[in-house]
């Protein structure tokens, strides 16, 4: 048994809808999402498991989410503080457990609620621009 290679309906901000989308897409979008900030930091605490007791290879993991951002230069505002929750489905493979589906829970949102969008556009024109220098 092995864990798909797509991740499914997920909750992300950011111009990223929930969908189905491969792990490698949502690790680029993710990456380029976070390129485009000054920093970051991002805590998953307390973290409880729920084991499938009807299937020893399945798990429910939740965690508290703590993101803050920092956008330097941005007219929204350069902070971005985003609290909720994480509910990741873990799927146990012959190469360990892995994220079988996450679920984003948001809570409360301060500061600039459009940071990510900004910071996306930035890194895409960071990235442009890189591309257009060679």
């Amino acid at each position: 048994m092995a864990a798909p290679d797509t991740v499914p309906p997920t909750s992300v901000r950011g111009g990223i809808p929930a969908a189905t989308v491969s792990r490698a897409d949502l690790v680029a979008r993710v990456s380029t999402a976070l390129n485009g900030f000054t920093a970051t930091q991002h805590i998953s605490p307390n973290h409880v498991v729920e084991f499938d007791s009807s299937d020893p290879g399945r798990a429910i993991c939740h965690s508290y989410m703590y993101a803050q951002h920092l956008l330097r230069g941005s007219g929204n505002g350069e902070f971005y503080l985003l609290r909720g929750s994480y509910t990741n489905h873990m799927l146990r493979t012959p190469e360990g457990w892995r994220i079988e589906r996450i679920i984003q829970h948001r809570s409360w949102e301060y500061g600039n609620t459009s940071a990510v969008t900004e910071a996306l556009a930035r890194s895409q024109a960071q990235a442009s621009a890189g591309q257009t220098d060679h």
